[in-house]
């Protein structure tokens, strides 16, 4: 205070820096520094796009860096996503593959670990349960329990809070 602009870290909430569409899902990449927009933007061979007056430096590049992330949104769909993933790797720069919920289910990393808990609630079916994802020594697994079902636990909480 006082405030200097709008709420929010810019970067973050830029409408065009989401996951990106590719030919055949969505990926996640982050050129953070100025020379990795140019290595991706020449590797992917659209070096013209920062041929922009508003993208020629590196001062404008980072004033309109919502422009760079537009830019790269349009040429996305034109590579699947592991063609993206294997481009960036080869150019050091950040990108990962974003899953759908469905994918999640199989994802080796968080089958691996154990994430996604298929449990079954006593009443409704089964449902997965997402495992916390810190674990403290005191108690390093939790049993989270099913959702209560509507009204279940209001007398107790009645009692608690004084009110019978």
């Amino acid at each position: 205070e006082p405030r200097t602009g709008p709420m929010g870290y810019a970067r973050q909430v830029d409408k065009e820096r989401q996951p990106f569409p590719t030919r055949d899902g969505h990926i996640s990449i982050a050129p953070y520094i100025d020379g990795n927009w140019i290595k991706l933007f020449e590797a992917c061979g659209h070096g013209d796009i920062l041929q922009d007056p508003r993208l020629a430096d590196p001062v404008l590049r980072f004033k309109n860096g919502s422009l760079l992330n537009e830019r790269l949104r349009a040429i996305t769909p034109e590579r699947t996503t592991a063609e993206w993933l294997e481009l960036c790797a080869g150019i050091s720069v950040a990108a990962m593959r974003v899953n759908d919920l469905e994918e999640l289910i199989d994802d080796p990393h968080l089958k691996a670990v154990d994430f996604l808990r298929l449990k079954q609630h006593p009443t409704e079916g089964g449902y997965y349960e997402v495992r916390p994802p810190v674990s403290f020594s005191v108690r390093p697994d939790p049993d989270i329990g099913p959702a209560p079902l509507l009204g279940e636990h209001s007398d107790a909480l009645r009692r608690e809070l004084g009110l019978e």
